[in-house]
């Protein structure tokens, strides 16, 4: 089996620092919530702002924080996907195969997922 039997024990490289795989989840997702909870709260704001028909300038200003949030949960989603290809990947022969297979058919259905959405758009 080529994921880790004994996860306590291993350390996951997170953002470039070694730690224990434990403490970088807790680390990745606490980054994830707190900038999650941070963007609704702004988007409450614009709701809010738009009410009170808040200046451009205000509202501009709330626009740029919540695209920072999703900046920086974005960076925290890679990093968690980082995470996961250290601790779940293909050792043996048949193990590389099933995961060039499987990545395949997970390629093959994303395109056709986006070839969907794009011809759903233009009806």
């Amino acid at each position: 089996m080529s994921s880790y039997s004994n996860a306590s024990e291993l350390s996951v490289s997170y953002y470039g620092e070694e730690l224990p795989l434990e403490q970088a989840l807790d680390s990745s997702f606490k980054a994830l919530q707190e900038n999650l909870n941070n963007c609704h709260c702004t988007t409450r704001e614009v709701v809010m702002g738009a009410d009170r028909n808040e200046d451009f300038g205000t509202m501009l200003e709330l626009r740029f924080d919540i695209e920072d949030y999703v900046d920086e949960m974005t960076k925290h989603f890679k990093e968690l996907n980082g995470i996961m290809k250290q601790i779940i990947k293909p050792i043996s022969k048949d193990e590389k195969e099933l995961y060039k297979s499987e990545s395949l058919k997970r390629k093959e259905l994303k395109k056709k997922e986006k070839e969907n959405k794009l011809e759903a758009i233009a009806e």
